[in-house]
């Protein structure tokens, strides 16, 4: 989390930044009324070096009118989408607690159970919110035909509260969406992936209800479905290869099975239909159980795992959320490091007639003559004035000098500090795109742009930035393994492919340069005929 003065944005106020990604920063805020009033937010802002690209600023809006039409207590609530001087943000529901991913790793650093009444209790919930999802119908009727396409511990969240909320509907797939998919791009996540959308096939709702199914199975037996290297991973969501719960966890009752093995079935017509279905069966089962969850359990189950910090982050979240951007007498008092502004006080100017209104001179005079020390001595009244219209010009031209010295430093730091700030917003943007290509290049061959290049763009700006030189080392040594692969399956052309492709951005390289010349050998040509006429 991103310690930061507290920044005035529209009507909210920012306090922290969470996160940084691709197309936008998310901050912890609140929003500012009338009357004292104040409401905690989470604030997602999008870049300010992307507001002129056509395509993000689609798929930004998407999002807010997506997200803005889901209303349900498992589903993160959205309470406002603006434009800020080109800027977009949305504002949603501010969530007090950690996501399942983080909950599972805790629990297994404190060796401690989640217990089979929570867990099917969060599943349940989980079912619950991606139902209302997708059976939503916009004003006419018309179903939304709503995808999450993400569903993973990481966009599972659990609040101190015990409630269970699902989070970041970024790609999410509906009918009313501007931007579309192009063919043969996997979004998400692959280890939760259902065999569908991991091939790349058209997908449904039920692609969702199988990434449910994933973490079920995931909770109950304490072990990933799907481990190993992500072409590995791949192969197996594919062809739903696992091993039965059973096998894993002894006393496992068998209906639970049951709902897992359905849940996970590769052919969707034969998986559960609806999320619905399953968690009238999950609620069966709790009842079979004589369990008999609740978000104070929950609640309880989250103090306990988090009893080391929890405290430590309320006093922290009640500090932050303390912040003014107040200054003056009788102000509050601001943590170390908040930023400030001047107070307008409103009723003293509404308070004020036209006649009232001081000018500019009569202000100055009362300044001057409130510091001004009374001459007791013999002086006469002529002779004080002459004193004060003799200083006085001299103290208002200091007084304008100063002002525009001021203005000049605050435009030329603010300039700057912009040029600077739009700089580190490029390089950050590059980098989490470098990543999401190096990702696809794990599992597709990249076409067009590569993780290479954005790193190579990144140097190009920040010839030492350590996380760029790291990356296209990974991402080279990466495309030399693949090549090695296919010489090893006998799969030349796409060696080649590969081969070729780095060649051009990154020519250097010795490696490659050495299986440019391998895989254009005639043996390993005649070989791969060979492999092909076999087959045949």
């Amino acid at each position: 989390m991103s310690a930061i003065k507290p920044i005035s944005f529209d009507k909210y106020l920012l306090l922290d930044r969470i996160a940084v990604g691709g197309m936008a920063e998310v901050y912890r805020g609140k929003l500012i009324g009338e009357k004292g009033f104040e409401k905690p937010v989470v604030l997602k802002k999008m870049h300010s070096h992307l507001t002129d690209e056509k395509e993000m600023v689609d798929l930004f809006i998407d999002e807010a009118r997506l997200a803005a039409q889901l209303k349900h207590e498992n589903i993160i609530h959205i309470y406002d989408f603006g434009n800020k001087s080109g800027t977009l943000y949305i504002a949603m529901e501010y969530l007090f607690g950690k996501d399942l991913h983080q909950v599972i790793n805790k629990k297994n650093e404190k060796n401690i159970s989640l217990q089979l009444e929570n867990i099917l209790y969060i599943i349940m919930k989980v079912a619950e919110g991606l139902g209302y999802a997708h059976n939503l119908k916009d004003l006419q009727g018309n179903k939304l035909n709503i995808i999450h396409r993400d569903v993973s511990p990481q966009n599972i969240f659990i609040t101190y509260d015990g409630q269970v909320k699902l989070i970041d509907f970024g790609i999410a797939k509906a009918a009313t969406k501007v931007t579309k998919t192009q063919a043969g791009i996997i979004k998400g996540k692959v280890a939760y992936m259902s065999p569908e959308q991991a091939s790349g096939r058209t997908i449904d709702y039920r692609s969702d209800i199988f990434s449910v199914g994933i973490i079920l199975y995931e909770l109950v037996t304490g072990k990933k479905m799907f481990e190993g290297d992500t072409f590995h991973v791949l192969a197996q969501v594919i062809e739903a290869k696992y091993d039965p719960p059973e096998k894993i966890v002894g006393n496992i009752p068998m209906a639970l099975c049951d709902i897992i093995e359905k849940a996970l079935r590769s052919d969707p017509s034969t998986r559960y239909q609806s999320c619905e279905e399953m968690a009238a069966d999950l609620e069966n089962l709790l009842y079979d159980l004589k369990y008999r969850p609740n978000t104070k359990k929950l609640s309880s189950f989250m103090r306990t795992l988090y009893c080391d910090c929890f405290d430590q982050e309320k006093q922290e979240m009640a500090d932050r959320m303390g912040c003014k951007l107040e200054t003056g007498e009788g102000a509050q008092s601001s943590p170390a490091g908040a930023g400030h502004t001047e107070v307008f006080d409103t009723k003293h100017y509404q308070s004020l007639k036209s006649d009232d209104t001081p000018s500019v001179t009569g202000s100055e005079n009362r300044i001057y003559e409130s510091t001004e020390v009374i001459n007791t001595d013999t002086h006469s009244l002529d002779e004080q004035k002459t004193s004060v219209s003799v200083h006085r010009p001299v103290k208002k031209r200091f007084f304008y000098v100063v002002i525009i010295l001021l203005l000049s430093m605050g435009v030329i730091g603010g300039s700057f500090y912009k040029k600077v700030q739009k700089k580190n917003d490029h390089i950050s943007y590059l980098l989490v795109e470098a990543g999401k290509k190096f990702e696809q290049e794990r599992v597709i061959f990249p076409k067009g742009n590569c993780s290479i290049d954005y790193y190579q763009e990144v140097l190009s700006i920040d010839p030492d930035n350590k996380q760029a030189l790291r990356g296209k080392s990974k991402a080279v040594n990466y495309c030399i393994q693949k090549v090695q692969y296919n010489i090893r399956i006998f799969n030349v052309s796409s060696a080649r492919d590969y081969v070729l492709a780095c060649i051009k951005i990154d020519p250097e390289n010795r490696q490659l340069r050495d299986l440019e010349k391998e895989t254009s050998s005639n043996k390993k040509v005649i070989l791969h005929n060979v492999k092909e006429l076999f087959i045949k």
